[in-house]
């Protein structure tokens, strides 16, 4: 029985396989400065993947795309810096928004700064 179940776990997935383990290098640059302090790097495939990368000691830039399994154009462009990494695109989480009365007590808050004594009603 177990044989037969991993038999069909085999078939089942050579069937789910994709056109993506056939896919080519269409574009290939990999090019350091002869002083060693930029690059610039990138790759296209036959299968809509396209990667660039540029930089140095202090900055690097890029962007990235592929198309997803529904068929659509998934891009990022980054920057990565001594401030961290700065992703951009479409597709990345974003925060809901602060509800408007959060910000009016907020800024309530702002203008009207307690002390600690004033806060607890007493003298420490």
């Amino acid at each position: 029985m177990f044989k037969f179940v991993l038999l069909v776990a085999f078939f089942g997935l050579a069937a789910a396989v994709s056109d993506d383990f056939a896919a080519e290098t269409k574009a290939l640059e990999n090019v350091i400065s002869p002083a060693g302090d930029s690059f610039h790097y990138g790759f296209q495939t036959s299968n809509g993947i396209d990667v660039n990368s540029a930089g140095d000691a202090n900055v690097i830039s890029g962007a990235y795309k592929y198309i997803s399994p529904e068929g659509q154009t998934v891009g990022l462009t980054y920057t990565a810096d001594a401030d961290g990494y700065h992703p951009s695109g479409d597709l990345l989480p974003t925060p809901p928004p602060i509800p408007a009365a959060i910000i009016r007590a907020v800024e309530w808050n702002l203008a009207h700064p307690q002390t600690q004594e004033s806060a607890l009603g007493r003298k420490f």
